[in-house]
C-alpha cells in the first residue's frame, strides 16, 4: 500500500519544498496550520505525511471504548476512515496540495502499550522495533524521491512524551539529520510549560521562529481545525478555547 501511495505522490509532486511529518491525523494542522496556510499561499510545494492512521480490531481497552464513544463511532475502522476524511478536508482548507496517510497503527491501539500511561511515558517498547525499521525504510524512500538539498523537513519536538510523537521525532531526525530539519511544538501538549522546557533541554535545538498575530492565516487554520469533528468535540463546543492553537514556534535542529 505504501508503494502505491508513494508512486501517486511521486507522479504528482516530484521534489518538494517542504514536508511535514505528522504522527497522527490532526497534529500537523493543530501545531503548524498557520505555516501550512502561508506556505501554500506563497506557492510552495508542500506535503503532509501522516504516519499512524489506523486502529486495530484486536485491541480493546476501557480507554479505547471511551475514545470511540466520544468520537461518536462504534467501530475503530469506521472511526479512522472518518478521521482520514476529516484530515483531507482540513488540509484542503489550508491549500495543502499533497498528502500521504500511511497505515501504521496508532500506539493507543498497539498491544505494546496496554494503558494510556504507557502511551505517554515516552519510552519506545522493544516490540515496536520492526515497526520503526519499516518506517525508516519508507522515510529513506521519501528522501530519495522527493527531497533535495533545499527541502525543509518538519517534525514534532515530542513535547508531552506521546510515544508516537517520540518515534516520529527520533526516526525523522535519524534519516534527515543532514538536511534542513525543523521541529515544531506539539499542540496541545506544549501548553504545559514544564513539559515544553524539559523537552527543549533534552534535545539539541534552538528557537528559529515564532508566528503570532497572523489573522490572515489564523482564520484558515481555525476553519481547518473545525474539520476534525470526531476528535475535538469539547473544543468545538467551547469555541476552541481549550487549546492554545494561535501561536506557533519552530526550532532548528
Amino acid at each position: 500500500m505504501h508503494s502505491t501511495k508513494l508512486q501517486m505522490l511521486n507522479q504528482e509532486a516530484g521534489v518538494l519544498d517542504t514536508i511535514y511529518f505528522s504522527p497522527h491525523l490532526d497534529d500537523a494542522v493543530l501545531s503548524c496550520g498557520n505555516q501550512l496556510a502561508q506556505k501554500t499561499f506563497e506557492g510552495k510545494r508542500v506535503a503532509v505525511i501522516t504516519l499512524f492512521t489506523r486502529g486495530s480490531n484486536y485491541v480493546h481497552t476501557s480507554y479505547i471504548n471511551w475514545f470511540l464513544r466520544q468520537s461518536g463511532e462504534k467501530l475503530q475502522e469506521t472511526l479512522f476512515t472518518k478521521r482520514r476524511q476529516e484530515d483531507i478536508r482540513a488540509l484542503k482548507t489550508l491549500g495543502v496540495p499533497w498528502y500521504l496517510h500511511l497505515d501504521y497503527i496508532d500506539a493507543l491501539f498497539r498491544t505494546s502499550y496496554p494503558s494510556l500511561t504507557t502511551v505517554f511515558r515516552g519510552k519506545v517498547n522493544s516490540r515496536d522495533q520492526c515497526l520503526c525499521h519499516a518506517i525508516i525504510r519508507f522515510l529513506r524512500l521519501i528522501k530519495r524521491l522527493h527531497i533535495n538539498a533545499d527541502t525543509f523537513i518538519y517534525a514534532p519536538l515530542g513535547v508531552g512524551n506521546h510515544v508516537d510523537h517520540i518515534i516520529t521525532h527520533n526516526l525523522v531526525t535519524q534519516v534527515f539529520h543532514q538536511h534542513r530539519l525543523i521541529y515544531w511544538e506539539d499542540v496541545p501538549y506544549r501548553s504545559f510549560s514544564t513539559q515544553l522546557y524539559s523537552r527543549i533541554a533534552a534535545i539539541p535545538c534552538r528557537l528559529k521562529r515564532t508566528m503570532r498575530d497572523a489573522p490572515k492565516w489564523l482564520e484558515r487554520k481555525r476553519r481547518a481545525i473545525y474539520c476534525y469533528r470526531s476528535q475535538i468535540p469539547g473544543l468545538l463546543q467551547n469555541g476552541l478555547s481549550g487549546i492554545d492553537y494561535i501561536h506557533e514556534a519552530v526550532y532548528e535542529h
